[in-house]
């Protein structure tokens, strides 16, 4: 299995996005993606039929924010 920054440096001339599976647990992993597309995770109980749930968003970008400040 490749890892992100390999796929990156791989493709250096396209963009790489992760599609699927990405959390504020996780998204350290793929810290070196140009970005993500996040469904479910957002979502109330994870699920895709609910509401956007603002509590997840804020912490996953507080991830985000703390990934960003470590690689600066």
């Amino acid at each position: 299995m490749y890892c992100v920054a390999e796929v990156c440096k791989a493709v250096k001339q396209f963009p790489v996005l992760v599609g699927s599976g990405v959390t504020d647990e996780n998204v350290s992993q793929y810290a070196d993606a140009n970005a993500y597309i996040i469904g479910s995770h957002f979502k109330v109980d994870g699920e895709w039929t609910e509401e956007l749930d603002s509590g997840k968003i804020g912490r996953f970008m507080d991830r985000i924010h703390q990934i960003r400040e470590t690689r600066s």
